[in-house]
């Protein structure tokens, strides 16, 4: 570390001190001084303030080095390091350190005083030995002046007193810290509290029996533990740890177990009662019929008694199985049991009954059926002798007396067949159904006409999963199409089967297509007229009931009938068509050639003075013929451009 250096330094004039300024800055800069002419200040020895610490605890002594300097602390007892500026002191009773610092051959001492407070002994006892559920003192008798805190308090009377009473549920360790309170100083220690388990003294659940009976109580016995029943009367053994108890009145048992090796031990009772049993009436054996027919059901048991509840097994057949006298119903000759308990006792009892069951009739329906609308299935089966039959509903049967009719619905039916045994009146229903799947529409659409040589569409949109079949296929674009185009060249009736693939249900269907001829229309020979001529088309023949069309209409004197007057302006081409009642139309054409007409220029309209001349007309086309009227006043009848000398006004 630099260290400052204090110069004396008389007064000089300006330029002395100027030079004498800069060294100072040369010489503090560089830390460069002379030992022989410059004498340093002695070092700090910094030790720090006087510590009061607790025994055991450490504390921190001295400061910071300074470079250059050395350090040695008297005594060495309880410091980390006794040539460092700042060791940590452990001492274990009080004490006084001396530092001394040495920096550039020069020394300072300086001491410091560690006092050490006792920490207290923190008696906890001796580790102990319980039972579970008992409780024990630990720790001892408080001294003045210091407080106290257990962990855990977890079975602690108090964990703030110096013995408190320990009663740990399982075994544990506490921790006592003792503290000092003028001080602060504490010390730790622990006690173990090992809780041995209490035997289960298991005397089993309370039990209800009825008088006569027995029941075992307790449970299975632990290796090493001794049993003691209370009172003994009623038990085979009250040094067993399961014993049979065999009580003529209701008896509470008490037993206590006890573990040997710890001498823990623990009670428990187990109430026996004795109740008096129930009647369990079932009632005298029966016969029946099986099933649900004639004589089909019979009431067994008795009359139900207040209090009590009823259990039947097997419940096969059984209208209930937890009334005192249910109906019973068997298949086959069964016997039933009876186990009837009075519910304020407990008590119970068990009974039999048989009831004989003579066999039901077969009522063999035969298996649920499938038809397609309109078809027909034999339902039943082969009659037995001596069994009588009665199908219901009527609806679609052959018959309804007999075994196996033949069924017939037009729509899904559900029927009953009730067989009946002569001999013993016993009878069976059995039900089947015959599902009827709907056929198909087989739609071929209206009956259509054509034209001959044209075509129409038949048939209707397909539905999904069905197939199509068409007859014949002449003229039909597809026969498997639900929608073919026919183009017959003759009427023809088409036959449609439609097949639902789902279920294989078929229809049929037909549809006529009327093929008419068409009629033949005449627009009569192509023409040639000059420019504002006319000309005869088509025929005057006309058919009834057929209309008439001709396009384009322009020139013509009545474009509905079947002859008309053409005057076209220009070079034109007529199509007539003639459509049939039938609706078949055909069309004809004729060409009007219109040659165009010469222009006949006379010239324009002159004014002469009388008995002068003047020129009309115009200049001849070549191939044209002239002709002027009238031929007063003319130098020429058949030029283009005559002279003319009328004497009054004329018009040529």
């Amino acid at each position: 570390m630099k260290r400052p250096v204090t110069f004396h330094i008389p007064v000089f004039n300006k330029k002395w001190l100027l030079i004498l300024s800069a060294l100072f800055v040369f010489l503090s800069a560089h830390t460069v001084f002379a030992a022989k002419s410059i004498n340093p200040a002695a070092p700090a020895a910094y030790t720090g303030p006087n510590q009061s610490i607790c025994n055991g605890t450490t504390v921190s002594l001295g400061g910071a080095a300074v470079a250059g300097s050395t350090y040695s602390w008297s005594p060495g007892t309880g410091l980390s390091s006794s040539t460092v500026s700042n060791p940590n002191a452990s001492p274990n009773a009080t004490i006084t350190y001396t530092l001394t610092e040495t920096n550039g051959g020069v020394s300072n001492s300086n001491t410091v005083t560690i006092t050490v407070n006792p920490v207290p002994d923190d008696n906890t006892g001796p580790d102990q030995v319980i039972c579970l559920g008992s409780g024990v003192s630990i720790g001892a008798a408080p001294s003045p002046g210091s407080s106290y805190s257990w962990s855990p308090s977890a079975g602690l009377s108090s964990s703030t007193v110096s013995n408190p009473t320990a009663s740990p549920a399982v075994s544990t360790t506490y921790t006592l810290v003792e503290t000092y309170t003028a001080t602060g100083c504490s010390s730790n220690n622990t006690v173990q509290i090992v809780v041995n388990p209490l035997p289960a003294a298991n005397a089993g659940s309370n039990q209800t029996i009825c008088a006569g009976s027995s029941a075992t109580i307790g449970s299975a016995p632990v290796t090493g533990n001794t049993y003691t029943w209370s009172p003994s009367t009623g038990l085979n053994s009250p040094s067993s740890s399961q014993p049979v108890a065999s009580p003529t009145v209701t008896t509470t048992y008490t037993l206590t177990e006890t573990i040997t090796a710890t001498d823990c031990q623990k009670t428990n009772t187990v109430v026996v009662t004795v109740n008096p049993a129930p009647a369990a009436n079932t009632g005298p054996n029966q016969t029946i019929c099986s099933g649900t027919g004639a004589g089909g059901g019979v009431t067994i048991g008795a009359a139900p008694a207040a209090g009590d509840t009823y259990t039947w097994s097997p419940a096969t057949g059984l209208s209930s199985t937890t009334v005192s006298n249910p109906t019973a119903s068997p298949a086959v000759t069964t016997t039933y049991t009876l186990t009837e308990t009075n519910t304020s006792t407990g008590c119970t009892k068990t009974g039999t009954v048989t009831v004989n069951v003579n066999p039901a009739p077969a009522a063999n329906t035969g298996p649920n059926q499938t038809i397609c609308n309109g078809s027909g299935v034999v339902i039943g089966s082969a009659p037995v002798s001596g069994d009588t039959y009665s199908w219901t509903p009527a609806t679609g049967l052959s018959s309804t007396t007999v075994s196996n009719p033949t069924a017939s619905p037009v729509a899904t039916t559900t029927y009953t067949l009730t067989e009946t045994i002569t001999a013993t009146g016993c009878s069976r229903m059995n039900v089947v159904t015959v599902t009827v799947n709907p056929s198909p529409a087989a739609n071929t659409g209206p009956n259509k006409g054509i034209c001959l040589g044209g075509s129409t569409t038949i048939g209707a949109p397909p539905v999904a999963g069905d197939t199509y079949s068409w007859s014949p296929l002449l003229g039909l674009s597809s026969t498997t199409s639900s929608q073919p185009t026919a183009s017959p060249l003759v009427t023809t009736t088409y036959t449609l089967t439609e097949t639902i693939t789902a279920t294989g249900c078929t229809q049929t269907g037909t549809v006529t297509v009327t093929v008419s001829a068409p009629p033949t229309p005449i627009a009569g020979p192509n023409q040639t007229i000059c420019e504002g001529e006319s000309a005869t088309l088509g025929t005057a023949v006309s058919i009834p009931g057929h209309t008439y069309t001709w396009t384009p209409t322009t020139g013509l004197s009545t474009p509905n009938a079947s002859q008309t007057l053409a005057s076209p302006s220009v070079t034109t081409t007529y199509t007539l068509t003639e459509s049939s009642a039938a609706g078949c139309s055909k069309s004809d054409s004729v060409k009007v050639t219109v040659n165009p007409a010469p222009a006949a220029n006379a010239g324009t309209n002159q004014t002469i003075c009388d008995g002068s001349t003047t020129t009309i007309g115009a200049p001849p086309v070549s191939g044209h013929t002239y002709s002027w009227s009238p031929a007063t006043g003319l130098s020429s009848t058949t030029s283009s451009q005559p002279t003319a000398a009328p004497t009054t006004t004329t018009t040529y």
